[in-house]
């Protein structure tokens, strides 16, 4: 198998996917889904640091981030960008998801160069964005990720859950271009792969990263005109306790007994809170907009909407007014 996506192949696992897709208008995943039961839970990003840096732990990631994105230069857009990405292909249509995964494709098609010193052994010694083991990675952080927090606010999970959910990643995996043996089997040895990746000396935490990662972790709200501001005390101890620790050590973070502490409130609140929560808080909106979607609207809720503009600066993401306004130019 080749170790970067072509168009070929990604048109060729959009094609084996579209066969089994039974409603266009559900999507890839809809209703019933392990994947929409998940990915709607706002708690998800609770670990959107955790995953960010597992991702920047791999040097063809951070490479690729410090030279081509827009995370040290406008984080908050390179956060709504990632989103809304995301959630067009979780939560849209089957024609919405297509879209995205050919458009990602074409920005990381573009994305290439050398490879620093200290990111070990490259092939030739430069990166590509759509080489097949860094994406690998990367969705293999939003999956566990979001497991991981998902179990520790709501509860555990079943082994048959876990692997209902990642059997559907499989799914997901083929937006990305990924086939099915660029990832493991079974959701066990899906978690020895992840066990491996973040054991001591796998991955190659660069200079490149660890500054993507003080980054993140002390000074991205001095991009949101919110100068001086770091991230709150609560989340980067939060962040920092959900690392795997040899890739905490790697990234030179230390976690104290004061932030452990902490970050067991966070969670402790979380779980308090979740099940009172209205479900316009308790999910993100953009799974409102696809159930939206499914009753026949054309369009979210005004609420959906203004939920939709606070998360991601969007109103309107997975509706069939947001695929009227892709289709125009006028998204």
């Amino acid at each position: 198998m080749e170790t970067t996506v072509d168009r070929e192949g990604l048109e060729a696992g959009l094609a084996a996917l579209e066969a089994h897709i039974r409603d266009p208008v559900a999507g890839v995943f809809g209703p019933g889904s392990a994947t929409w039961d998940i990915n709607r839970e706002a708690v998800v990003f609770l670990a959107a640091g955790r995953a960010a840096l597992l991702q920047t732990a791999h040097p063809w990631v951070a490479a690729a981030i410090t030279r081509q994105s827009q995370t040290l230069t406008n984080p908050l857009g390179r956060f709504h960008g990632t989103f809304i990405r995301v959630f067009r292909m979780v939560f849209g249509s089957r024609d919405q998801a297509f879209a995205e995964a050919r458009a990602l494709f074409r920005v990381h098609a573009r994305i290439r160069g050398p490879l620093p010193q200290d990111a070990g052994e490259g092939e030739g010694g430069t990166y590509t964005a759509n080489h097949r083991p860094a994406m690998a990675w990367v969705l293999a952080t939003l999956v566990e990720s979001a497991l991981l927090i998902v179990e520790q606010v709501r509860g555990d999970l079943t082994a048959g859950e876990k692997q209902s959910y990642y059997t559907e990643t499989q799914r997901f995996a083929a937006l990305f271009g990924l086939a099915a043996g660029d990832l493991p089997p079974t959701w066990p040895a899906f978690e020895a792969y992840c066990a491996e990746m973040t054991a001591p000396g796998a991955l190659a935490v660069t200079d490149e990263a660890r500054t993507i990662g003080a980054f993140l972790l002390e000074r991205p709200l001095e991009r949101l005109a919110l100068p001086g501001k770091a991230l709150p005390r609560w989340y980067k101890a939060l962040t920092v306790s959900l690392l795997p620790p040899a890739i905490r050590r790697e990234f030179g973070l230390v976690l104290t007994e004061d932030d452990a502490d902490l970050a067991q409130r966070v969670l402790g609140r979380a779980r308090r809170l979740r099940p009172i929560m209205p479900g316009l808080v308790r999910y993100v909106p953009a799974y409102h907009e696809a159930r939206d979607r499914m009753a026949g609207r054309t369009r979210g809720r005004v609420l959906t909407r203004q939920m939709n503009k606070l998360w991601v600066g969007r109103p309107d993401l997975v509706s069939p007014h947001a695929e009227r306004a892709r289709l125009t130019g006028r998204a």
